[in-house]
């Protein structure tokens, strides 16, 4: 029982403060329970960190694979994909990310994460492209890759903006008459 609020506390906190800034005590206090008892769980806050991130990836996994179930074509696919990957990170503050280049275990996760991210993307840029949804004389493993690498980036609340340009300027008139129909579904 711990475990989970000190996971779901530490997340928060990570989240608004990045993770040099919060200590286990302070997690610990706003989780309601005793340091001592935290640390029981949780040897540092570097393993508590790691924890998170499994649970973060876990919950966006599970939030993309329950989008992507409802989509009906590749392109919406993609675009639920993308954008559920980049609104849950974008509660996540830049300190957040900036820190987590000095956790080991944090840069294996955050790079577990990004692979799978890319791959998926792969695949379905690669489903598009097989639709007929964008166009056929690109290198979908470059092409993912520099979009979401200059989606990186960008502060937040453009990305999913410069998704829907990029998406765009990569399809064909059947992909763009797909992407109007998924904005008039006013899901992502």
């Amino acid at each position: 029982m711990n475990k989970d609020i000190l996971i779901k506390t530490a997340t928060a906190l990570f989240a608004a403060h990045g993770v040099k800034a919060v200590s286990m005590e302070r997690i610990a206090t706003e989780a309601g329970v005793l340091e001592k008892d935290a640390e029981a769980e949780f040897n540092d806050v570097e393993q508590l960190l790691e924890q998170c991130l499994i649970r973060e990836i876990e919950t966006i996994d599970a939030a993309v694979s329950d989008a992507v179930s409802q989509a009906q074509s590749s392109m919406e696919r993609l675009i639920y994909t993308v954008s559920v990957i980049f609104a849950r990170l974008s509660v996540f503050c830049p300190a957040f990310f900036s820190d987590l280049k000095g956790y080991a275990s944090a840069r294996k996760q955050s790079a577990y994460f990004s692979e799978k991210f890319h791959n998926r993307c792969v695949e379905y840029l690669i489903e598009c492209e097989a639709d007929e949804f964008i166009v056929s004389d690109m290198d979908m493993k470059s092409t993912a890759l520099f979009c979401i690498e200059q989606m990186n980036s960008m502060q937040r609340k453009y990305q999913t903006k410069m998704i829907r340009i990029f998406l765009e300027s990569i399809s064909t008139e059947k992909g763009r008459r797909e992407i109007k129909r998924i904005e008039k579904l006013k899901l992502v």
